[in-house]
């Protein structure tokens, strides 16, 4: 096959496209904090406004000295650089579009862990390897910017800064550990390893803000639920030991402690409230997060659990779940939102007899198709794809359509729900698969999972469902909306281009690419790739065309500026072509980042 650019090899192609990413988002980042519209947003531009820019910067250029170096050492492309902009990318623009929004602490604190962790790995990685002086300082300098930025929160919110640094160092162990035991990408590795830690602090700092934080003081995501008059201390942290039992016995501690349980006016039955939904996501990722955590620190090369023992740790991750849920909401409320969610909605029936269905249909054949061979391998993983691409899109174009009806809103937060539930199923499995491998139970998971594999599940860990299945779903979760005063609210706005760039990344664009390079390409884009410029042009067109027609379908509210979703689009399927590891993972949260920086 003859080569597009010959002189480019697909790690130099990646670079070159992480580089105009990197650019865009510094142009964003600058032009929002020192933009004169955002004036009265964010006020005139401070040291730590600045520093958000620089650090950027700094983080991705240690990263890229540092990525060619981890490569040669490993012996195969480790995708640090990806990792390392993924995640600095992600934190930089979700703190800006926080601060826009009115809702800046949450991200401001997870940016700040964020960027503190990926500052921490560089150093660590600039150490093993024996780097320069130079990149060994660029590093400490990066450390030293996010550690600053923590030292500016530390005059409000100390505990919080007391966690973090031990939490980033663990979170940077946590990789290395990952990495090892998994035969993992490094890239892989810092960015999973970052997103579990997330989830488990975020949480965190709800749980602080539902029991600790007085009345009218500063919260994260949503007002303290508490009537004014703030209770001692002491009563404070017995009341925090009962909290779970208070979801139970509400009006047994409301009477003894009144001033956590303040009368609130019923909820509609025809719709869940917003942050009751919110919070059994939560419950859910916490769940998958804690549940990987504990794989990566239980693993062992030599030595295997029974299926008692797996049980009993996977029962222990649920009951730490089950310990936040029932505390953060109470468990006839949880129980009550879950069933509001997925019967008490008629729009929301139909979509799950409607997802039930794909499901029966698309899993069985696909595999009949797998074990058949008549198909490539490669398209039958794509036939997956467009099964998913069935389930979220019909929730995105529900969503739109409802418009003001009764229970409008609720096919999102639905979608959300059943992903992270079938996110807990996944990691369930894989926990269960790795720990007790010498089980027939293992065996038969493996052989099935293994159907669907390629060269880049070749560790431990198979990451193919996860990868698709966290692209997909990421944008949703990521995009759940700040509860406000107002958190009966029946319906919730959504920035349907958000929630829908997994469907174009991973439903349009890499199936039209496959399809069309498998069976037409027959010129590869650059030196050492399979993927082929026909593919390539075929995916942009595809995923721009399909757009247009998609922002119809939803009344007109997808797409804003025209040239530069075309760009982004460009960007994105050019970092698909060029990419060798999970484009399943890291192609929807590079479009999921550009996006969410185009609209500063």
């Amino acid at each position: 096959m003859r080569e597009c650019l010959p002189f480019l090899r697909s790690s130099g192609g990646e670079s070159v496209v992480l580089a105009l990413g990197t650019l865009y988002a510094t142009y964003c980042l600058y032009s929002f904090y020192n933009g004169a519209a955002s004036v009265a947003v964010v006020g005139e531009p401070s040291e730590v406004h600045v520093s958000a820019v620089t650090s950027l910067t700094l983080s991705l250029g240690c990263a890229a000295a540092l990525a060619g170096a981890i490569d040669a050492e490993e012996g195969s492309p480790q995708g640090h650089l990806l990792g390392t902009f993924t995640l600095a990318t992600l934190a930089g623009a979700s703190r800006a579009n926080a601060e826009r929004d009115g809702s800046r602490l949450m991200p401001e604190l997870l940016g700040t862990f964020v960027s503190l962790s990926v500052a921490a790995s560089n150093w660590k990685h600039a150490r093993a390897l024996g780097a320069s002086a130079g990149i060994q300082a660029a590093c400490l300098i990066s450390v030293a910017q996010a550690l600053g930025h923590l030292h500016h929160l530390q005059e409000t919110y100390t505990w919080f800064t007391t966690i973090c640094i031990p939490l980033a160092y663990f979170c940077s162990e946590l990789g290395l550990l990952a990495k090892g035991r998994f035969q993992v990408a490094s890239g892989d590795a810092l960015l999973i390893s970052n997103g579990c830690v997330c989830v488990v602090l975020w949480c965190l700092m709800d749980w602080h803000s539902r029991w600790f934080v007085p009345p009218g003081g500063d919260v994260w995501d949503h007002p303290s639920p508490r009537s004014s008059g703030t209770p001692p201390r002491f009563w404070t942290l017995v009341t925090w030991v009962l909290a779970p039992l208070g979801g139970i016995l509400p009006f047994e501690l409301g009477w003894h402690f009144p001033w956590f349980f303040e009368d609130q006016e019923p909820p509609s039955a025809a719709a869940p409230c917003a942050g009751g939904v919110k919070v059994l996501v939560q419950g859910q990722l916490l769940f998958a997060s804690v549940m990987f955590i504990a794989l990566v620190m239980r693993l062992s090369g030599s030595h295997h659990q029974d299926l008692r023992s797996v049980v009993t740790a996977a029962a222990i991750c649920f009951l730490i779940a089950l310990q936040y849920v029932v505390g953060m909401l109470g468990l006839v409320e949880a129980f009550r939102t879950a069933d509001l969610l997925l019967l008490g909605v008629e729009s929301n029936v139909r979509l799950l007899l409607f997802w039930f269905c794909v499901v029966c249909i698309a899993i069985p054949a696909i595999a009949l198709v797998a074990t058949g061979g008549y198909v490539a391998n490669i398209v039958v993983r794509k036939l997956f794809h467009v099964a998913a691409l069935a389930v979220f899109a019909s929730a995105v174009h529900t969503h739109a359509q409802s418009g003001g009806a009764e229970g409008a809103g609720q096919a999102v937060p639905l979608l959300r729900f059943c992903s992270a539930s079938v996110l807990c199923a996944l990691v369930l499995c894989e926990f269960v698969r790795i720990q007790c491998k010498e089980s027939s139970i293992s065996e038969r998971m493996t052989s099935f999972f293994g159907r669907f594999t390629d060269s880049r599940d070749s560790g431990t860990l198979i990451l193919s469902h996860l990868s698709l299945l966290l692209g997909l779903s990421v944008p949703f979760w990521f995009n759940i909306r700040a509860a406000s005063s107002d958190d009966r609210a029946q319906t919730e706005e959504a920035d349907l281009l958000l929630l829908s760039s997994g469907i174009l990344a991973l439903g349009i664009a890499d199936v039209l690419g496959v399809l069309v390079g498998k069976n037409f390409g027959r010129l590869a884009i650059c030196r050492g790739s399979k993927k082929t410029l026909e593919g390539t042009c075929a995916a942009i067109l595809g995923t721009v065309a399909f757009a247009l027609t998609w922002d119809r379908m939803v009344g007109g509210q997808l797409i804003g500026s025209t040239p530069t979703f075309v760009a982004l689009c460009v960007g994105m399927c050019l970092l698909e072509a060029f990419t060798p590891h999970l484009d399943n993972l890291y192609i929807p949260l590079f479009f999921f980042t550009m996006v969410l920086l185009s609209k500063l």
